[in-house]
């Protein structure tokens, strides 16, 4: 199942990436222009300005482009390789994570904070 999840989340990120996709291209700009409003905002007004903080599911990381790094140290992580791979543009993190939001690999009381865009619905309940 695992495997099959990630084959297509590698197969979506790489038409999203392609320079002919319109959907793409789309994407990118709801996310450099309506979605960074919204993380850049709330970034400011309810994380503490050090610690440690994750983008759970940051795909492309456009969403997130610009967030001040005050003291923190900022964490991409993405189940897909591609998304990844696409994130490094963004060059707000400082590190970047493949692996599964069902099994996160930090420690307890690790992660200071974290936040999303687009990942929970992709769960079942």
């Amino acid at each position: 199942m695992k495997g099959d999840a990630r084959d297509s989340w590698e197969a979506h990120w790489a038409r999203l990436s392609a320079p002919t996709s319109a959907f793409g291209r789309l994407s990118s700009f709801v996310r450099r222009r309506i979605l960074n409003r919204a993380v850049l905002h709330y970034a400011a007004n309810c994380f503490p300005k050090n610690g440690v903080f994750v983008e759970l599911g940051c795909g492309s990381a456009e969403s997130s482009i610009g967030m001040p790094a005050a003291e923190r140290s900022l964490v991409a992580l993405d189940f897909s390789a591609g998304a990844l791979r696409q994130a490094r543009a963004a060059t707000t993190f400082d590190s970047f994570l493949q692996a599964d939001l069902e099994r996160l690999p930090f420690r307890s009381a690790s992660v200071d904070g974290a936040w999303n865009l687009g990942v929970l619905e992709h769960f079942d309940p």
